[in-house]
């Protein structure tokens, strides 16, 4: 994971994902280099959690642009 500002968080995600405008939990995890299940950790926190959008019942996403802003606040 790369520590920057929200473009070059930005710019490092949208190299590993050119054609995305949202990621599943699987790549957040890719992205941070973290298991799977610290992201749903994150994503449950109270305080500073990991912007994240459900989608029906099982699916959650989580916009890049709102990601690259939490990377970029997370120093």
């Amino acid at each position: 994971m790369v520590v920057a500002g929200y473009y070059e968080q930005l710019e490092f995600i949208k190299e590993k994902y050119p054609d995305k405008i949202a990621l599943t939990a699987r790549e957040c995890a890719n992205v941070l280099g973290v298991d799977i299940k610290t992201v749903y950790t994150m994503m449950r926190r109270v305080k500073d959690p990991l912007p994240s959008k459900r989608i029906g019942v099982k699916k959650v996403i989580v916009p890049i642009p709102l990601f690259a802003h939490w990377l970029s606040i997370r120093r």
